[in-house]
This record gives structure tokens, sequence and C-alpha cells, in this order.
């Protein structure tokens, strides 16, 4: 039960970033890709680029989930 509290956290923090790569989709996970690791691209067509705002969306909905890993490593 001690660490209970934390793995909730944990969890939350995964779920949220599950639902960034779903709701994304393609275009969103790769836009986030290269935006916190440098690759990644743009999706091939008929899949749209994204938009400047597309693209701060989708960084900042994958932010947290890329903080826990690169505080994991």
């Amino acid at each position: 039960a001690g660490k209970m509290a934390e793995a909730k956290k944990l969890q939350a923090i995964v779920a949220q970033g599950d639902w960034a790569a779903i709701s994304g989709g393609i275009v969103g996970t790769k836009s986030a890709l290269e935006t916190y690791y440098g690759y990644g691209g743009y999706a091939r067509r008929p899949l749209p680029r994204p938009t400047e705002a597309d693209e701060a969306k989708f960084a900042e909905s994958f932010k947290e989930l890329v903080e826990l890993e690169k505080s994991l490593s």
C-alpha cells in the first residue's frame, strides 16, 4: 500500500500520454516525436501536415509523459 499513491500518479500520466497518442493519431504522435526527440517528421500523404497551433497542442499533450520518461533514465 506504500507505493499505491505513486503508482496511481504514474498511471494517470501514462494514461494521458496514451490518450494523446490515440486522439492525435499518427500526425500528433509524429509531431511530438519531432518536437521532443528530433525525429518523426511529417506523416505521408494523404495525412495532413499539422499547423503550428496543432504542433503546440500535440507537444503539450505529451509533455508530462516525456518529462516522466526522462526522469527515469
